[in-house]
Protein backbone atom coordinates (compact mmCIF):
# COMPACT_ATOMS: atom_id res chain seq x y z
CA UNK A 1 0.00 0.00 0.00
CA UNK A 2 1.12 3.49 -0.50
CA UNK A 3 0.12 6.60 1.07
CA UNK A 4 1.47 10.07 0.13
CA UNK A 5 3.95 11.80 2.11
CA UNK A 6 6.96 8.99 2.02
CA UNK A 7 9.17 11.68 2.20
CA UNK A 8 11.64 12.30 5.24
CA UNK A 9 11.51 15.41 6.54
CA UNK A 10 14.31 17.90 7.45
CA UNK A 11 12.51 18.26 11.29
CA UNK A 12 12.53 14.82 11.42
CA UNK A 13 15.91 14.16 11.12
CA UNK A 14 16.70 16.61 13.25
CA UNK A 15 14.26 14.77 16.00
CA UNK A 16 15.13 11.07 15.43
CA UNK A 17 18.04 10.81 13.76
CA UNK A 18 18.39 6.94 14.92
CA UNK A 19 14.90 6.80 12.30
CA UNK A 20 16.32 3.85 10.30
CA UNK A 21 18.35 2.02 12.62
CA UNK A 22 16.16 1.98 16.07
CA UNK A 23 12.54 -0.12 14.37
CA UNK A 24 12.79 -4.06 13.84
CA UNK A 25 12.94 -4.25 9.54
CA UNK A 26 14.38 -7.80 9.20
CA UNK A 27 13.18 -9.79 6.22
CA UNK A 28 13.91 -12.61 8.58
CA UNK A 29 10.86 -12.08 10.60
CA UNK A 30 6.98 -11.45 10.10
CA UNK A 31 5.78 -7.90 10.33
CA UNK A 32 4.08 -9.03 13.51
CA UNK A 33 6.62 -10.32 15.03
CA UNK A 34 8.44 -7.11 14.18
CA UNK A 35 5.94 -4.92 15.79
CA UNK A 36 5.73 -7.14 18.69
CA UNK A 37 9.98 -6.63 19.05
CA UNK A 38 9.46 -2.97 18.72
CA UNK A 39 6.77 -2.80 21.76
CA UNK A 40 9.78 -4.87 23.82
CA UNK A 41 12.50 -3.05 22.92
CA UNK A 42 10.28 0.19 23.58
CA UNK A 43 9.42 -1.63 27.53
CA UNK A 44 13.19 -1.92 27.93
CA UNK A 45 13.74 1.76 27.22
CA UNK A 46 11.56 3.10 29.23
CA UNK A 47 11.77 0.81 32.12
CA UNK A 48 15.54 2.42 32.48
CA UNK A 49 13.78 5.64 32.27
CA UNK A 50 16.05 6.75 29.64
CA UNK A 51 13.00 8.79 28.29
CA UNK A 52 15.26 10.85 25.87
CA UNK A 53 16.38 7.61 24.08
CA UNK A 54 12.49 6.46 24.34
CA UNK A 55 11.54 9.29 22.80
CA UNK A 56 13.72 8.66 19.61
CA UNK A 57 12.55 5.54 19.38
CA UNK A 58 8.96 5.39 20.14
CA UNK A 59 8.98 8.44 17.31
CA UNK A 60 10.95 5.84 14.66
CA UNK A 61 8.44 3.41 15.35
CA UNK A 62 5.50 5.84 14.41
CA UNK A 63 7.17 7.09 11.60
CA UNK A 64 8.44 3.72 10.12
CA UNK A 65 5.37 1.99 10.64
CA UNK A 66 3.33 4.55 9.84
CA UNK A 67 2.54 2.92 5.60
CA UNK A 68 1.31 -0.16 7.52
CA UNK A 69 -2.31 -1.59 6.96
CA UNK A 70 -2.59 -2.40 10.32
CA UNK A 71 -0.73 0.70 12.22
CA UNK A 72 -3.36 0.67 14.96
CA UNK A 73 -1.35 -2.55 15.95
CA UNK A 74 1.68 -0.44 16.71
CA UNK A 75 -0.15 2.42 17.79
CA UNK A 76 -2.14 0.37 20.40
CA UNK A 77 1.23 -1.57 22.06
CA UNK A 78 2.55 2.27 22.36
CA UNK A 79 -0.07 3.48 24.10
CA UNK A 80 -0.76 0.24 26.68
CA UNK A 81 2.80 1.19 27.53
CA UNK A 82 2.57 5.10 28.37
CA UNK A 83 -0.66 4.14 30.06
CA UNK A 84 1.47 1.85 32.74
CA UNK A 85 3.83 4.14 33.12
CA UNK A 86 4.42 6.04 36.82
CA UNK A 87 2.13 8.63 36.44
CA UNK A 88 4.33 11.66 37.23
CA UNK A 89 6.77 10.50 35.26
CA UNK A 90 4.68 10.17 32.12
CA UNK A 91 3.80 13.57 32.98
CA UNK A 92 6.98 15.30 33.19
CA UNK A 93 7.93 13.24 29.33
CA UNK A 94 4.54 14.83 27.86
CA UNK A 95 5.60 18.41 29.14
CA UNK A 96 9.07 17.77 27.51
CA UNK A 97 7.83 16.12 24.69
CA UNK A 98 5.71 19.40 23.81
CA UNK A 99 8.18 22.05 24.32
CA UNK A 100 10.53 19.87 22.87
CA UNK A 101 7.96 19.38 19.43
CA UNK A 102 6.74 23.67 19.81
CA UNK A 103 7.08 25.49 16.49
CA UNK A 104 8.39 22.31 14.15
CA UNK A 105 6.62 20.75 11.64
CA UNK A 106 7.25 17.06 13.02
CA UNK A 107 4.05 15.06 12.35
CA UNK A 108 5.97 11.87 13.81
CA UNK A 109 6.64 13.52 17.51
CA UNK A 110 3.30 15.36 17.67
CA UNK A 111 1.45 11.92 16.91
CA UNK A 112 3.49 10.12 19.34
CA UNK A 113 2.77 12.84 21.84
CA UNK A 114 -0.69 12.77 21.45
CA UNK A 115 -0.43 9.06 22.46
CA UNK A 116 1.06 9.81 25.64
CA UNK A 117 -1.33 13.20 26.14
CA UNK A 118 -3.95 10.27 25.97
CA UNK A 119 -2.59 8.63 29.42
CA UNK A 120 -4.40 11.49 31.12
CA UNK A 121 -8.49 12.05 31.15
CA UNK A 122 -7.80 15.73 31.72
CA UNK A 123 -5.34 16.04 28.42
CA UNK A 124 -7.35 15.11 25.83
CA UNK A 125 -7.59 18.43 24.53
CA UNK A 126 -3.72 18.79 23.88
CA UNK A 127 -3.75 14.72 22.11
CA UNK A 128 -6.57 16.39 20.04
CA UNK A 129 -3.91 19.41 19.12
CA UNK A 130 -1.06 17.44 18.83
CA UNK A 131 -3.23 14.98 16.45
CA UNK A 132 -4.10 18.34 14.24
CA UNK A 133 -0.74 19.21 14.56
CA UNK A 134 0.47 15.86 13.11
CA UNK A 135 -2.17 16.78 10.16
CA UNK A 136 0.25 19.66 9.13
CA UNK A 137 3.55 17.27 8.04
CA UNK A 138 3.02 16.25 4.93
CA UNK A 139 4.06 12.93 5.56
CA UNK A 140 1.45 12.51 7.81
CA UNK A 141 -1.69 14.38 6.12
CA UNK A 142 -2.49 11.29 3.98
CA UNK A 143 -2.71 8.84 6.60
CA UNK A 144 -6.58 7.72 7.10
CA UNK A 145 -5.29 6.34 11.04
CA UNK A 146 -4.51 9.79 12.32
CA UNK A 147 -7.96 10.90 11.37
CA UNK A 148 -9.18 7.34 13.11
CA UNK A 149 -7.36 8.21 16.18
CA UNK A 150 -8.57 11.97 16.05
CA UNK A 151 -11.73 10.84 15.80
CA UNK A 152 -11.67 8.75 18.74
CA UNK A 153 -10.34 11.26 20.46
CA UNK A 154 -13.32 13.71 20.08
CA UNK A 155 -15.55 10.66 20.76
CA UNK A 156 -14.27 10.98 24.38
CA UNK A 157 -15.05 14.46 24.30
CA UNK A 158 -18.61 13.67 24.20
CA UNK A 159 -18.20 15.68 20.55
CA UNK A 160 -20.05 13.13 18.72
CA UNK A 161 -20.64 14.83 15.58
CA UNK A 162 -17.19 16.20 14.95
CA UNK A 163 -16.00 12.37 16.21
CA UNK A 164 -18.22 11.24 13.01
CA UNK A 165 -16.65 13.46 10.58
CA UNK A 166 -13.55 12.27 11.49
CA UNK A 167 -14.18 8.93 11.29
CA UNK A 168 -15.58 9.18 7.96
CA UNK A 169 -12.49 11.27 6.24
CA UNK A 170 -10.20 8.41 7.80
CA UNK A 171 -12.29 5.76 5.51
CA UNK A 172 -12.73 8.21 2.51
CA UNK A 173 -9.25 8.75 2.55
CA UNK A 174 -8.60 4.29 3.10
CA UNK A 175 -10.62 4.39 -0.24
CA UNK A 176 -8.73 6.50 -2.12
CA UNK A 177 -5.86 4.44 -0.92
CA UNK A 178 -7.42 1.22 -2.23
CA UNK A 179 -6.35 -1.26 0.35
CA UNK A 180 -9.97 -3.09 1.27
CA UNK A 181 -7.82 -4.67 4.59
CA UNK A 182 -7.08 -0.40 5.69
CA UNK A 183 -10.91 0.46 4.82
CA UNK A 184 -12.50 -2.55 6.94
CA UNK A 185 -10.25 -1.97 10.32
CA UNK A 186 -11.35 1.75 10.11
CA UNK A 187 -14.64 1.09 9.74
CA UNK A 188 -14.39 -1.59 12.35
CA UNK A 189 -12.86 1.17 14.54
CA UNK A 190 -15.66 3.67 13.67
CA UNK A 191 -18.66 0.87 14.37
CA UNK A 192 -16.99 -0.18 17.34
CA UNK A 193 -16.04 2.75 19.07
CA UNK A 194 -19.42 4.32 18.75
CA UNK A 195 -21.06 0.73 19.84
CA UNK A 196 -18.81 1.27 23.41
CA UNK A 197 -20.13 4.37 23.47
CA UNK A 198 -23.23 3.65 23.66
CA UNK A 199 -24.20 5.31 20.42
CA UNK A 200 -26.07 2.06 19.08
CA UNK A 201 -27.45 3.76 15.90
CA UNK A 202 -24.67 5.32 14.87
CA UNK A 203 -22.57 2.06 15.32
CA UNK A 204 -25.00 0.51 12.84
CA UNK A 205 -24.50 2.83 10.20
CA UNK A 206 -21.02 2.54 10.21
CA UNK A 207 -20.84 -0.92 10.13
CA UNK A 208 -23.49 -1.42 7.18
CA UNK A 209 -21.00 -0.71 4.38
CA UNK A 210 -19.04 -4.11 5.65
CA UNK A 211 -22.34 -6.19 4.56
CA UNK A 212 -21.89 -5.04 1.13
CA UNK A 213 -18.18 -5.33 0.83
CA UNK A 214 -16.66 -7.04 -1.51
CA UNK A 215 -13.97 -7.65 0.73
CA UNK A 216 -14.86 -11.07 2.13
CA UNK A 217 -13.76 -10.99 5.54
CA UNK A 218 -15.27 -7.86 6.18
CA UNK A 219 -18.78 -8.55 4.97
CA UNK A 220 -17.92 -12.30 7.13
CA UNK A 221 -17.64 -10.00 10.51
CA UNK A 222 -20.71 -7.99 9.62
CA UNK A 223 -22.78 -11.09 8.81
CA UNK A 224 -21.97 -12.29 12.13
CA UNK A 225 -22.54 -9.53 13.98
CA UNK A 226 -26.04 -9.02 12.46
CA UNK A 227 -26.72 -12.56 13.11
CA UNK A 228 -25.76 -11.91 16.99
CA UNK A 229 -27.74 -8.85 17.41
CA UNK A 230 -30.75 -10.11 16.05
CA UNK A 231 -30.50 -13.25 17.64
CA UNK A 232 -30.32 -10.92 20.87
CA UNK A 233 -33.50 -9.15 19.85
CA UNK A 234 -35.38 -12.53 19.43
CA UNK A 235 -35.93 -12.16 15.87
CA UNK A 236 -34.51 -15.23 14.85
CA UNK A 237 -35.58 -15.29 11.04
CA UNK A 238 -33.73 -12.46 10.47
CA UNK A 239 -31.14 -13.93 12.66
CA UNK A 240 -30.46 -17.50 11.21
CA UNK A 241 -30.72 -15.78 7.47
CA UNK A 242 -27.41 -14.17 8.15
CA UNK A 243 -26.20 -17.36 10.20
CA UNK A 244 -26.97 -19.01 6.62
CA UNK A 245 -25.43 -16.50 4.28
CA UNK A 246 -22.37 -15.94 6.43
CA UNK A 247 -21.56 -20.30 6.72
CA UNK A 248 -22.09 -20.04 3.04
CA UNK A 249 -19.69 -17.38 2.59
CA UNK A 250 -16.86 -18.87 4.78
CA UNK A 251 -15.03 -21.45 3.46
CA UNK A 252 -13.84 -18.57 0.85
CA UNK A 253 -13.12 -16.44 3.47
CA UNK A 254 -8.79 -15.73 4.46
CA UNK A 255 -7.27 -13.78 6.99
CA UNK A 256 -3.77 -11.89 5.13
CA UNK A 257 -1.15 -13.71 6.59
CA UNK A 258 1.13 -9.93 8.05
CA UNK A 259 -2.44 -8.70 9.76
CA UNK A 260 -2.44 -9.83 13.00
CA UNK A 261 -5.55 -8.13 13.62
CA UNK A 262 -7.51 -10.04 10.76
CA UNK A 263 -6.44 -13.30 12.27
CA UNK A 264 -8.15 -12.58 15.26
CA UNK A 265 -11.50 -11.22 13.70
CA UNK A 266 -11.11 -14.74 11.63
CA UNK A 267 -11.15 -16.38 14.45
CA UNK A 268 -14.19 -14.48 16.17
CA UNK A 269 -15.73 -15.23 13.01
CA UNK A 270 -15.22 -18.65 13.31
CA UNK A 271 -16.16 -18.77 17.10
CA UNK A 272 -19.57 -16.92 16.37
CA UNK A 273 -20.45 -19.58 13.49
CA UNK A 274 -19.88 -22.48 16.21
CA UNK A 275 -21.99 -20.84 18.89
CA UNK A 276 -24.86 -19.63 16.28
CA UNK A 277 -24.72 -23.09 14.99
CA UNK A 278 -25.45 -24.79 18.62
CA UNK A 279 -27.76 -22.56 19.67
CA UNK A 280 -29.97 -22.89 16.16
CA UNK A 281 -29.77 -26.25 17.13
CA UNK A 282 -30.44 -25.98 21.20
CA UNK A 283 -27.24 -27.11 22.27
CA UNK A 284 -27.86 -26.31 25.86
CA UNK A 285 -23.54 -25.06 26.20
CA UNK A 286 -24.49 -22.96 22.93
CA UNK A 287 -27.41 -21.43 24.15
CA UNK A 288 -25.17 -20.18 27.28
CA UNK A 289 -22.67 -18.66 24.94
CA UNK A 290 -25.26 -16.90 22.57
CA UNK A 291 -27.48 -15.70 25.67
CA UNK A 292 -23.68 -13.63 27.48
CA UNK A 293 -22.69 -12.60 24.13
CA UNK A 294 -26.02 -10.43 23.52
CA UNK A 295 -25.87 -9.27 27.20
CA UNK A 296 -23.44 -7.19 25.15
CA UNK A 297 -25.66 -5.67 23.05
CA UNK A 298 -28.29 -4.82 26.49
CA UNK A 299 -25.64 -3.14 28.36
CA UNK A 300 -24.17 -0.76 25.58
CA UNK A 301 -27.89 -0.04 24.43
CA UNK A 302 -28.27 0.92 28.44
CA UNK A 303 -31.21 -1.79 28.59
CA UNK A 304 -29.74 -3.41 31.97
CA UNK A 305 -33.10 -4.97 33.09
CA UNK A 306 -33.31 -7.11 29.64
CA UNK A 307 -29.66 -8.26 30.66
CA UNK A 308 -30.13 -8.98 33.99
CA UNK A 309 -33.80 -10.99 32.83
CA UNK A 310 -31.92 -12.67 30.04
CA UNK A 311 -28.96 -14.44 32.90
CA UNK A 312 -31.63 -14.59 35.37
CA UNK A 313 -32.45 -18.27 34.06
CA UNK A 314 -29.14 -19.26 33.28
CA UNK A 315 -28.23 -18.63 36.99
CA UNK A 316 -31.07 -20.42 38.61
CA UNK A 317 -30.58 -23.47 36.28
CA UNK A 318 -26.92 -23.42 37.28
CA UNK A 319 -26.44 -22.31 40.78
CA UNK A 320 -23.31 -21.68 42.56
CA UNK A 321 -23.74 -24.29 44.92
CA UNK A 322 -23.44 -27.07 41.84
CA UNK A 323 -19.51 -25.32 40.15
CA UNK A 324 -18.04 -28.63 40.73
CA UNK A 325 -20.40 -30.55 38.61
CA UNK A 326 -19.91 -27.84 35.74
CA UNK A 327 -18.30 -30.45 33.98
CA UNK A 328 -17.98 -29.05 30.58
CA UNK A 329 -14.85 -26.73 30.59
CA UNK A 330 -16.18 -24.57 28.03
CA UNK A 331 -19.57 -24.41 29.46
CA UNK A 332 -17.75 -23.42 33.02
CA UNK A 333 -15.81 -20.02 31.93
CA UNK A 334 -19.34 -18.93 29.88
CA UNK A 335 -21.40 -19.48 33.14
CA UNK A 336 -18.64 -18.00 35.47
CA UNK A 337 -18.98 -14.76 33.00
CA UNK A 338 -22.56 -15.25 33.55
CA UNK A 339 -22.56 -15.29 37.32
CA UNK A 340 -20.36 -12.27 37.32
CA UNK A 341 -22.13 -10.24 35.36
CA UNK A 342 -25.64 -10.80 36.68
CA UNK A 343 -24.20 -9.84 40.36
CA UNK A 344 -22.81 -6.90 38.89
CA UNK A 345 -26.00 -6.00 37.31
CA UNK A 346 -28.06 -6.60 40.41
CA UNK A 347 -25.98 -3.63 41.77
CA UNK A 348 -26.27 -1.79 38.71
CA UNK A 349 -30.18 -1.84 39.39
CA UNK A 350 -29.88 -1.10 43.07
CA UNK A 351 -30.06 -4.50 44.35
CA UNK A 352 -26.79 -4.30 46.23
CA UNK A 353 -27.82 -6.90 48.85
CA UNK A 354 -28.52 -9.56 46.51
CA UNK A 355 -25.40 -8.66 44.68
CA UNK A 356 -23.06 -8.60 47.66
CA UNK A 357 -24.29 -12.38 48.59
CA UNK A 358 -24.02 -13.63 44.84
CA UNK A 359 -20.41 -12.07 44.47
CA UNK A 360 -19.37 -13.77 47.98
CA UNK A 361 -20.97 -16.94 47.63
CA UNK A 362 -19.16 -16.75 43.81
CA UNK A 363 -15.66 -15.78 45.59
CA UNK A 364 -15.88 -18.78 48.01
CA UNK A 365 -17.01 -21.35 45.20
CA UNK A 366 -14.78 -20.37 41.85
CA UNK A 367 -10.79 -20.95 42.71
CA UNK A 368 -8.91 -18.37 42.01
CA UNK A 369 -6.29 -20.54 39.61
CA UNK A 370 -9.84 -21.75 37.90
CA UNK A 371 -10.74 -17.96 36.78
CA UNK A 372 -8.07 -15.35 37.86
CA UNK A 373 -9.79 -12.84 35.87
CA UNK A 374 -13.13 -13.01 36.79
CA UNK A 375 -11.84 -13.83 40.38
CA UNK A 376 -10.25 -10.66 40.69
CA UNK A 377 -13.28 -8.93 38.73
CA UNK A 378 -15.17 -10.17 41.69
CA UNK A 379 -13.11 -8.86 44.29
CA UNK A 380 -13.22 -5.30 42.70
CA UNK A 381 -16.82 -5.45 42.17
CA UNK A 382 -17.67 -6.64 45.53
CA UNK A 383 -15.70 -3.42 46.69
CA UNK A 384 -17.51 -1.16 44.50
CA UNK A 385 -20.93 -3.04 46.35
CA UNK A 386 -19.45 -2.12 49.50
CA UNK A 387 -18.84 1.18 48.88
CA UNK A 388 -22.21 1.53 47.90
CA UNK A 389 -23.65 0.36 50.68
CA UNK A 390 -21.93 2.72 53.24
CA UNK A 391 -19.41 -0.17 54.60
CA UNK A 392 -16.12 1.27 53.13
CA UNK A 393 -13.48 -0.25 55.23
CA UNK A 394 -14.60 -3.65 54.13
CA UNK A 395 -14.98 -1.86 50.44
CA UNK A 396 -11.18 -0.95 51.21
CA UNK A 397 -10.09 -4.61 51.64
CA UNK A 398 -12.31 -6.02 48.96
CA UNK A 399 -10.28 -2.97 46.40
CA UNK A 400 -7.00 -3.83 47.88
CA UNK A 401 -7.83 -7.71 47.98
CA UNK A 402 -8.87 -7.53 43.98
CA UNK A 403 -5.33 -5.46 43.20
CA UNK A 404 -3.28 -7.51 44.87
CA UNK A 405 -4.29 -10.52 42.79
CA UNK A 406 -4.61 -8.29 39.81
CA UNK A 407 -0.61 -8.09 39.59
CA UNK A 408 -0.17 -11.23 41.13
CA UNK A 409 1.42 -13.06 38.67
CA UNK A 410 3.92 -10.37 37.35
CA UNK A 411 7.33 -11.71 38.21
CA UNK A 412 9.45 -8.17 37.71
CA UNK A 413 8.78 -4.38 37.43
CA UNK A 414 10.48 -1.57 37.43
CA UNK A 415 9.98 1.85 39.01
CA UNK A 416 9.01 3.67 35.90
CA UNK A 417 6.01 0.48 35.71
CA UNK A 418 5.08 0.20 38.83
CA UNK A 419 2.62 -2.04 40.62
CA UNK A 420 1.04 0.31 43.37
CA UNK A 421 -2.80 -0.36 43.64
CA UNK A 422 -3.37 3.42 42.92
CA UNK A 423 -1.82 3.13 39.18
CA UNK A 424 -4.41 3.34 36.71
CA UNK A 425 -2.40 0.87 34.85
CA UNK A 426 -0.06 -1.65 35.51
CA UNK A 427 2.18 -3.43 32.63
CA UNK A 428 1.11 -7.18 33.00
CA UNK A 429 -1.94 -7.44 35.24
CA UNK A 430 -4.87 -9.20 34.59
CA UNK A 431 -7.05 -6.51 34.26
CA UNK A 432 -7.49 -4.86 30.98
CA UNK A 433 -6.62 -1.21 30.96
CA UNK A 434 -10.19 -0.07 30.69
CA UNK A 435 -11.80 -1.93 33.42
CA UNK A 436 -8.69 -1.18 35.82
CA UNK A 437 -9.21 2.69 35.51
CA UNK A 438 -12.12 2.56 35.86
CA UNK A 439 -11.90 0.75 39.30
CA UNK A 440 -8.77 2.58 40.30
CA UNK A 441 -10.96 5.83 40.10
CA UNK A 442 -13.73 4.83 42.58
CA UNK A 443 -11.12 3.37 44.54
CA UNK A 444 -9.40 6.82 44.87
CA UNK A 445 -12.42 8.25 45.62
CA UNK A 446 -12.93 5.87 48.18
CA UNK A 447 -9.52 6.40 49.95
CA UNK A 448 -9.86 10.08 49.82
CA UNK A 449 -12.93 9.91 51.17
CA UNK A 450 -11.66 7.51 54.26
CA UNK A 451 -9.14 10.40 54.23
CA UNK A 452 -11.03 13.40 54.92
CA UNK A 453 -13.23 11.78 57.50
CA UNK A 454 -10.20 10.06 59.60
CA UNK A 455 -7.25 12.44 58.89
CA UNK A 456 -5.97 9.56 56.94
CA UNK A 457 -5.55 5.83 56.19
CA UNK A 458 -3.66 3.23 57.81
Amino acid sequence: MTMKGARLQPSLVCLFPLLFLSPSSSAEISTHEAIQADGERLAEILSSEDLARARIFSGSCVFVWRQYPDFLEIVERIESLYGCLREDLAASELDERLAVLAGTNNGAGFFDAALLARVFPKKKTVARQCLQEALKDPAFSGNPFIYGLLGRVLLSQEQLDEAKQAYEKAIEIAESVGDPAVVFRLRNLYADDFFRKGCIDVAYEAAYPCLESSYLLEKAWALGQKALYYWSEEERETAVSAFSELKELFPSVAPRKDLDWQRRRYEDIQESLSFLEGAISQDPVAEVIVAVEALDYDLHSGNRRRGIARLEPIVRRYPLDDYGTWGDTELRKWLVWAHYNYYAGLDMLRRHEEAELGLRKALEVIPYDDYPDRVVDMWLWLGYVLMRRGRNEEALAAFERGFDLDVSGIESYSAAFPIDPQQHNVRGAILDAEQRRLFVTVYRQLLHLLESRNGGVE
